[in-house]
């Protein structure tokens, strides 16, 4: 077996891979010999099948496994030979094109390299950027949303203060129009609470403009009914299931335990400093990620890539089996986004080579498991320990593609981190509270 190498001037190129077929002989008889030691039929003992009848019934398949085989490996060392940062895969000429005679069969391939970037730092650096400090207010309001996240759930037999009430509303002449409801007491009038309260077994009918006015139901309702066929004058029936009463999680060493599973805080001024630092970590961590998001959405702005979109076109049309020439443009653009940022990324890798110690694979693990725990509390409605959660993502480790996903994640922390510390090499970050950045969020500053 042989290579030719025929490469152009655009980063794009064409192997050869030049097979004789007595090679490709020997391997498909290999392959045959192997087949015929498991093959079982009728009349033979195992493994005594003539080679003839092997040869007829599995011969073809054989060659053609054989053939790929040969063609995986040649391309593949041709690759790490030549060092080549690939565009899509090696893109096979049609059989038409391949050259055939009585020794050889030729077999050749297109492919297209990633070429030489730059990135435009200026352009990048015009993005607002900021460090998000926890105001004591920011503080106060997260410790009352743990402390109803965590509640203790009662019946009520009073719609009050602290209370909410649960039902549903359907219409009264299409079954189709259904939504359950949860209302608070402190969202409705105290007129409304009061009529709710009085419901037990029976039914109140309203039209879905009574409903809205009475604050019966909000916007989101109205919209999700409105979806499903409802107008202002669709009648309703509201009908009462029960009413909760939510008891806020004492501030205690079991809250604290149950908020920071594994640090062991005593008081609450422990506490609350845990909660401020790990509240600024999140909120800095997500303000990293939006400028992450702005890159990604300004790619081709940020990253100057000249990519061998002749070679790129075809690749997507020939893999993703596209006609339509609409979505093949669409699905060029993001193909075209994806590899100018993997691009990048891989830079960063190769330069600044982060590795990860067993420590720190074991701390992503155990929190990725225990925020899976904690949105998930049907299916784990009873946390458990801090060091059970942290054997079991030691357990978890064990799998290649579990551990390859948390490294991954790991250095997508420390490709975003990278990008920050480029932004403010020369610019101090602006200092802004919680709220502030929610409203420059919104405003898209």
């Amino acid at each position: 077996m042989k290579i030719q190498h025929i490469k152009n001037n655009d980063f794009t190129g064409r192997v050869n891979v030049i097979l004789d077929k007595e090679e490709l002989n020997g391997k498909t008889e290999v392959k045959l010999k192997s087949l015929r030691k498991k093959i079982r039929m009728p009349g033979f003992r195992p493994g005594k099948v003539p080679m003839s009848l092997i040869k007829k019934q599995y011969g073809e398949a054989a060659r053609a496994e054989a053939l790929e085989k040969l063609l995986t490996e040649a391309l593949s060392d041709f690759k790490k030979e030549q060092k080549l940062e690939l565009i899509g895969q090696f893109l096979p000429v049609k059989n038409d094109e391949n050259e055939k005679n009585n020794d050889q069969i030729i077999y050749s391939f297109d492919y297209a390299e990633i070429p030489p970037f730059e990135i435009d730092w200026e352009k990048i650096k015009q993005n607002k950027i900021y460090k998000i400090e926890i105001s004591d207010e920011d503080l106060e309001k997260e410790i009352e949303y743990l402390q109803q996240k965590h509640a203790k759930i009662e019946d009520s037999d009073k719609f009050e203060e602290g209370t909410v009430f649960i039902g549903y509303v359907k219409a009264k002449d299409n079954k189709e129009i259904f939504t359950l409801i949860h209302l608070k007491y402190e969202d409705t009038y105290k007129k409304t609470a009061a009529t709710l309260d009085k419901l037990d077994k029976d039914e109140m009918e309203l039209t879905l403009a009574e409903a809205k006015k009475k604050k019966i139901i909000n916007k989101n309702i109205t919209d999700e009914l409105k979806q499903k066929g409802a107008t202002d004058e669709t009648v309703l029936i509201l009908k009462k299931l029960g009413i909760k009463k939510f008891i806020p999680a004492e501030i205690n060493e079991e809250f604290f335990n149950l908020i920071f599973p594994g640090k062991k805080l005593k008081s609450e001024e422990e506490f609350r400093k845990a909660l401020r630092e790990d509240m600024e970590k999140q909120w800095n961590h997500n303000m990293k990620m939006n400028i992450q998001n702005t890159i990604l959405s300004r790619i081709d702005e940020y990253v100057k890539m000249d990519i061998p979109l002749d070679f790129l076109k075809r690749w997507i049309k020939e893999t993703e089996e596209i006609t339509d020439e609409e979505k093949l443009n669409d699905l060029l653009n993001e193909y075209i986004k994806y590899y100018k940022y993997t691009s990048w990324i891989n830079r960063f890798i190769k330069e600044e080579n982060p590795t990860f110690s067993r420590e720190e694979l074991i701390s992503k693990a155990t929190s990725d498991l225990y925020h899976h725990m904690l949105s998930n509390p049907q299916q784990f409605p009873n946390l458990p320990a801090f060091e059970e959660i942290q054997s079991l993502a030691e357990y978890y480790l064990q799998d290649e593609k579990y551990k390859t996903r948390m490294e991954q994640q790991l250095i997508d922390d420390r490709f975003i981190d990278y990008v920050y510390s480029q932004l403010t090499e020369k610019t101090e970050p602006e200092t802004i509270t919680v709220e502030e950045y929610r409203k420059k969020s919104q405003s898209g500053q």
